[in-house]
C-alpha cells in the first residue's frame, strides 16, 4: 500500500461526527500533523511526493498510512473502533510517562471485541504494562514515585520493582472514602459485593457482620485462599491463575498512567489497598493509595477496616 493509492482521505466534516468520534479524529489528525511537520509538508499529496524521492523513513510512512486509514474508518462509520482507540490511548499514556517510544504487542487472544465491551460494563479496563525495571527509571520527570523512605526501610526485601511486560485487566472502580467499617467500592453491587457476602456467609473468610459485602476488613491471607481467588476470578471472567493482588509498582504505574481526575486508584480519605509485596520475617505487607500516588506503607498482615483491595488479571504475552 502506498500513500497515494492506499488511503485517500475522505472528506470528513467534523461537525457531522458524534462528539466522542470528533474528539478522537481530532487527536488522530494532530498525530498525523506531527508527521507532516517533520517533513515540512501540508498534506498527504506533498508527503507522497517526498515518499517517492525516498526522503520519508518507513516508520513514518507506516504511521501515516495507519492514521489516515483510521481517520477514514471513523469518518465513514461515525464510530470509534474500540481496539484502535485502546491501542492509541495506551501508547499515548505510556510514551508520555516513559518519555520514549513504547512498543505495544497485540491484544491477548481473550480480548475479543465482545469481551472488551463486557469488561467495560463491569468497569474493568485493559492496560499494557511494559517490560521495564522501574529501579532504573528514576529520571522520569512525569513519574510520581512511591515513597522511597518506606521502600528502603526494609532494604526493598520483597519489593519487586519490575513491570511484567504484559496486558493486564484492571478494576477501575474509585477507592471509597473511609466510613468506619462501612466502606464500599463504587458500583460493586454487581461485581464483588455479592462474592464477598457469599465467602463470608460460608466462612471461607473471617465473618464480620458490619463488612459482609465490603472489600474492607479482610486479611491478605484470606485473599490468597484458592477458593477466594477462584470466586474473584469468576467475577472477572478469567481463570484463577490469572488474577492476583497487584504488586506495589504495578499499582503505582497504573495510578500514574491515569491522568484523569479523579484518579480511581487513589482514596479520597484514609483508605488504602493491599499489595502482593511482603516482608516475611515481620509478617509485614505493603499497602498504598491513600490520598497520593506516592503513598505506600508497611503494615501488619491483619484485617483492617480502612484497607481494601483490588485484583488485576494478567494475560501471558502471545508467542
Amino acid at each position: 500500500m502506498t500513500i497515494e493509492s492506499g488511503v485517500a482521505v475522505v472528506g470528513i466534516r467534523l461537525e457531522n461526527l458524534k462528539p466522542e468520534v470528533r474528539s478522537y479524529v481530532q487527536k488522530l489528525r494532530a498525530s498525523l500533523q506531527v508527521v507532516y511537520d517533520k517533513y515540512q509538508v501540508a498534506n498527504r499529496d506533498e508527503l507522497a511526493a517526498k515518499v517517492r524521492k525516498g526522503i520519508v523513513i518507513q516508520e513514518d510512512i507506516d504511521k501515516a498510512l495507519k492514521l489516515i486509514s483510521v481517520i477514514n474508518d471513523c469518518g465513514r462509520k461515525n464510530e470509534i473502533n474500540i481496539i484502535e482507540r485502546l491501542f492509541e490511548s495506551e501508547k499515548e499514556k505510556l510514551e508520555f510517562l516513559f518519555e520514549r517510544p513504547i512498543e505495544i504487542p497485540p491484544l491477548p487472544k481473550e480480548a475479543t471485541l465482545e469481551r472488551i465491551k463486557e469488561w467495560e460494563k463491569k468497569r474493568l479496563g485493559l492496560h499494557y504494562l511494559p517490560d521495564a525495571d522501574m529501579d532504573k527509571e528514576y529520571g522520569l520527570k512525569y513519574w510520581t514515585i512511591p515513597d522511597p523512605r518506606i521502600i528502603l526501610s526494609h532494604g526493598r526485601s520483597g519489593v519487586d520493582m519490575k513491570l511484567p511486560g504484559c496486558w493486564v485487566l484492571c478494576d477501575e472502580r474509585p477507592q471509597p472514602s473511609y466510613n468506619e467499617g462501612n466502606s464500599y467500592y463504587e458500583d460493586d453491587e454487581d461485581f464483588l459485593a455479592p462474592v464477598m457476602e457469599d465467602l463470608r456467609a460460608r466462612h471461607v473468610i473471617d465473618s464480620d457482620e458490619q463488612t459482609k459485602r465490603s472489600r474492607f476488613g479482610i486479611a491478605p491471607r484470606d485473599l490468597e485462599k484458592l477458593e477466594v481467588v477462584a470466586s474473584i476470578a469468576q467475577a472477572f471472567g478469567l481463570k484463577p491463575e490469572q488474577v492476583t493482588l497487584p504488586h506495589m509498582i504495578e499499582f503505582n504505574v497504573l495510578a500514574n498512567l491515569h491522568r484523569e481526575k479523579p484518579n480511581p486508584y487513589i482514596s479520597r480519605s484514609e483508605c488504602s489497598e493491599w499489595f502482593a509485596d511482603t516482608f516475611e520475617p515481620e509478617e509485614l505487607r505493603l499497602v498504598g493509595g491513600a490520598n497520593s500516588v506516592a503513598d505506600v506503607n508497611w503494615v501488619q498482615s491483619h484485617a483492617f477496616h480502612h484497607i481494601g483491595f483490588r485484583f488485576i488479571g494478567r494475560f501471558k504475552p502471545q508467542s
